[in-house]
């Protein structure tokens, strides 16, 4: 999807990771990360963001929880994690990394409350009441007032399949109310998922009804007198999106913005692509070559592989199978070192995460944010 732009864009980075790769340094089934084109993408967005007073969490599932990177934005002055789950929530605090926002895509397990919110999180995303009475004894407990944000949705909002959640706008009010008979309970803003997305016809990106729902719940919930901090507005967050942004208190969460591969990075953006895949040859069969898999997203869109600097067509596995191989057209030399650049979500895989900075390694991760020793 990316591969053809990262080679107009990047040939120094995808030459060098071929040669670590062919002299023994990369292992095939690798994601390989340029840590200065990440930082250098991160900066940008901040800055911009910044002069629109918009704050920001990052995201980093995408690249596989990485504690590396996470404190590369820290350092750059990222308020915080947003940790989708409670395991990413957990990796980041062993890495002492501020938390901005648990709690949204998934909901913070009761056993695991008193640990992250004992740890400190500025805000915890709900979506039932029965969580904020289970956040309510804890932070009574811990003698705290804990800041939550809101999950809203209505009738026509996008909800992707296993993420189906939410407070429908239609009883917010309600909510709002029982919410107030909770003294350690602050709620400071709303939230929905997605409310940005790339429109392939428009060739921008556009807001969602999504967008326009966490809107009407701020509205709502001023009418309460409830203090706004938080708009938090996710999904493709990226200089992009901020150009769109026209509101106080905004929070974005940019996640694939930060390594340029967005949908909407398919075309010349702000930022760079910043990760390509590394594989190689494993072995022919019925007049084609196979290569070792393990890092397929099934929403990659991967078409092509370069091989010995020339394109091929490449087929992932169908969505019903392990992705053990991709198979590549034709007759390839066993061993080639293949390179691919495609839609990821590194936490989902089993690859290895190779950091390439300053053109060395600076660390081999699992895609799950553990340091290979």
């Amino acid at each position: 999807m990316f591969l053809e732009k990262i080679l107009k864009s990047q040939p120094y980075f995808v030459e060098k990771c071929i040669n670590l790769h062919q002299n023994g340094k990369i292992l095939p089934d690798s994601y390989v990360v340029d840590v200065n084109s990440f930082v250098a993408n991160a900066t940008k967005i901040y800055e911009k963001a910044s002069k629109k007073n918009i704050r920001l969490f990052f995201m980093l599932k995408q690249v596989g929880r990485n504690p590396y990177l996470a404190q590369k934005l820290v350092q750059i002055g990222y308020s915080g994690a947003v940790c989708v789950d409670f395991n990413e929530a957990l990796l980041m605090m062993k890495h002492h990394i501020p938390l901005g926002n648990v709690g949204h895509l998934v909901q913070i397990p009761k056993q695991l409350l008193k640990k992250i919110m004992a740890y400190g999180c500025e805000v915890i995303t709900v979506y039932s009441f029965e969580k904020l009475r289970e956040i309510q004894t804890i932070a009574h407990e811990l003698g705290i007032v804990q800041k939550i944000i809101v999950k809203v949705v209505h009738n026509h909002d996008i909800l992707y399949s296993g993420q189906e959640s939410g407070i429908h706008l239609d009883v917010l009010e309600n909510f709002i109310v029982d919410v107030q008979t909770l003294p350690n309970i602050k709620i400071v803003g709303a939230t929905a998922f997605p409310c940005f997305l790339y429109d392939n016809n428009q060739e921008k990106i556009v807001n969602t009804n999504n967008y326009h729902t966490v809107i009407s719940a701020i509205t709502i919930m001023k009418q309460f007198g409830l203090n706004i901090e938080i708009i938090n507005l996710p999904s493709a967050s990226s200089c992009e999106v901020i150009d769109l942004i026209d509101l106080e208190n905004v929070v974005l969460e940019p996640g694939h913005a930060l390594t340029g591969t967005t949908p909407a990075h398919v075309l010349e953006r702000e930022e760079t692509p910043a990760v390509i895949y590394i594989s190689e040859v494993s072995h022919h069969y019925n007049g084609e070559s196979y290569v070792y898999g393990g890092g397929h997203y099934r929403r990659s869109n991967i078409k092509h592989a370069l091989i010995n600097h020339t394109l091929i067509n490449i087929t992932p596995p169908n969505d019903a199978a392990i992705d053990y191989y991709f198979k590549v057209n034709g007759l390839h030399p066993i061993s080639s070192t293949v390179v691919m650049s495609f839609r990821f979500q590194f936490f989902v895989c089993r690859s290895r995460v190779v950091l390439l900075e300053n053109d060395e390694i600076v660390g081999e991760y699992t895609c799950l944010g553990e340091l290979y020793e």
